[in-house]
């Protein structure tokens, strides 16, 4: 799936990823760092860190560099879990699992 999206949307997914997960917590990258690592021209790393200022995950200092937004990991983390609950809400209509069910099965688990 990933492959199929444009090459700097796949670059803000791994930053994405990378802010989530606390790789980056303050500076980014610069789009130099960002097309040298990636293998891809340096218009492509910038559109990747515009989409993220874009998106509110990041800020530019003019001179300084891109810097990662306050409160872009805790932003990121909340998409992944709406994401995974409606994944899990979806796949459980589709298999036809109910809630007591989905609840049982997790009483088990620990």
């Amino acid at each position: 799936m990933i492959q199929q999206m444009p090459i700097y949307l796949q670059i803000v997914f791994e930053l994405e990823a990378s802010i989530r997960d606390g790789i980056y917590k303050d500076k980014l990258p610069s789009s130099l760092e960002i097309a040298k690592v990636n293998n891809v021209n340096a218009a492509t790393a910038c559109r990747a860190l515009n989409t993220l200022i874009d998106k509110g995950l990041a800020v530019r200092r003019r001179g300084i560099g891109t810097f990662v937004a306050p409160d872009a990991a805790e932003r990121l983390r909340s998409e992944r879990i709406n994401f995974f609950y409606q994944q899990l809400s979806s796949d459980m209509i589709e298999l036809g699992i109910s809630k007591q069910e989905l609840m049982e099965h997790l009483q088990t688990m620990q």
